[in-house]
């Protein structure tokens, strides 16, 4: 049985590394200035703090958080940066998702496919082969810009009579509003510090309270419709109930700390749920161990959860389930102790 668990885990594992696909074969470097040499060559980069300056290539994509950016070589896939400054005067093979303080594309700059961005400021001096959505502050599009699809933007923009757009040019307040599309290697980042985060709440629950999270996983898998429905009425009735309470000064306090408890609850009872779920799982192959159910219950969901459209939706099911999972087993202690009381009587 040792050996199934220890199967398991590895399969995770191997799960974990290879679903991030071009992010994990990415190079990662971190802090300092990154400088990519005039002669260099780098299979993918991702950077996470400092600044980055490409004088050569990058064979791939090039992901970047913090400091700001320098293309002057070339980029054969997708650039995304969440940057203070983004300035491109090279060769960029794919598009540019791009949010920081101010971004620029030189006269010298290509970018061979779309290029989206919010940013303080936007200057467009070179190539966009298809569309533009720029939401910045001031947009500046100079004389030697080129865009081959639409120009959407939202902000001030001043446009030199030489700057040329093939397709439509449209003002669309909503850019501005739109949703920012975080690098990929962020979202990986964020993932493994959750990941860990609730590894870490999850083994105080279990050293603390082995048994209620026992009785958590058996009402979870006993009834997942159940706990689904008793989830959404306390997901439902909880707020309600705190902002009838706000509503009076006395209860206004009460409601601050009862919001604050809420939060700590949900974020609780998403760790059992994803505890409930591994439990279930290596309860098929007969193995019985929490550490294993928890370990593989966090790694399969924050696994998923990163699977477009079908991970939030996931995620929030397994959430439902630890919320109503914990109502009802804390239903069932009040219910037993309260049996034991009367049998003492």
């Amino acid at each position: 049985m040792n050996r199934t668990w220890a199967m398991l885990a590895v399969v995770l594992l191997v799960g974990l590394v290879a679903v991030p696909g071009t992010a994990a074969a990415q190079e990662t470097r971190t802090g300092g200035t990154v400088v990519v040499e005039e002669n260099e060559t780098v299979d993918g980069l991702s950077v996470i703090g400092g600044t980055v300056v490409v004088d050569g290539t990058v064979d791939g994509d090039l992901s970047v958080i913090g400091g700001s950016v320098t293309v002057n070589g070339n980029v054969t896939g997708d650039v995304e940066t969440m940057t203070g400054d983004l300035r491109i005067d090279g060769d960029v093979g794919g598009d540019v998702d791009a949010a920081g303080g101010n971004v620029r594309l030189g006269s010298n700059g290509q970018i061979n496919g779309s290029l989206s961005t919010a940013a303080g400021g936007a200057t467009i001096n070179g190539v966009v082969r298809e569309d533009a959505e720029v939401a910045a502050g001031s947009i500046y599009l100079g004389e030697s810009a080129l865009i081959g699809g639409d120009f959407t933007y939202a902000g001030e923009l001043e446009r030199s009579d030489g700057a040329e757009v093939s397709g439509e040019v449209a003002e669309d307040p909503s850019v501005a509003a739109g949703p920012i599309e975080y690098p990929t290697a962020l979202q990986w980042v964020l993932a493994l510090y959750a990941l860990v985060i609730n590894l870490l709440v999850g083994a105080i629950l279990l050293l603390l309270a082995p048994g209620f999270a026992r009785d958590v996983a058996g009402r979870a898998s006993g009834s997942v419709l159940g706990s689904v429905g008793v989830g959404l009425v306390v997901l439902i009735g909880v707020p309600i109930l705190i902002a009838l309470l706000a509503i009076t000064v006395i209860g206004l306090p009460l409601a601050i700390a009862g919001v604050l408890l809420f939060v700590l609850y949900v974020w609780i009872a998403t760790v059992y749920g994803q505890f409930a779920v591994g439990a279930w799982l290596i309860g098929l192959v007969g193995a019985r161990n929490r550490w294993l159910a928890l370990l593989v219950g966090l790694l399969l969901v924050g696994i998923v959860s990163q699977v477009p459209y079908v991970g939030p939706v996931v995620s929030g099911i397994v959430a439902l389930i630890g919320v109503g999972a914990i109502a009802l087993a804390l239903g069932d202690a009040r219910r037993e102790r309260a049996a034991h009381r009367r049998a003492r009587e």
